[in-house]
């Protein structure tokens, strides 16, 4: 594993049984189910921050705090990226 990373725990992926579109991720070890915004079309949705901003794909200069890994309190380093 390289310098400096964490092994991720694996979440458990639900899927549609009509169109197989993947609708959420249950996280047992920290008690949450992540539900991606996009299943729900009439959410107002605005995220609060972005996690493993590190691995990033996209830059988003949208004003949530950007963390490396993940907050502290579920076993990341908290570390935030400047945006």
């Amino acid at each position: 594993m390289p310098e400096g990373r964490k092994l991720r725990v694996a979440g458990h992926r639900k899927w549609c049984t009509t169109c197989g579109g993947h609708l959420f991720t249950e996280h047992p070890p920290w008690e949450l189910i992540d539900v991606y915004a996009a299943t729900i079309p009439t959410l107002a949705f605005q995220p609060a921050i972005h996690v493993n901003y590190q691995d990033r794909v996209l830059r988003m200069a949208d004003g949530p705090p950007k963390l490396k890994d993940f907050p502290e309190e579920m076993g990341g380093s908290g570390e935030v990226l400047p945006e």
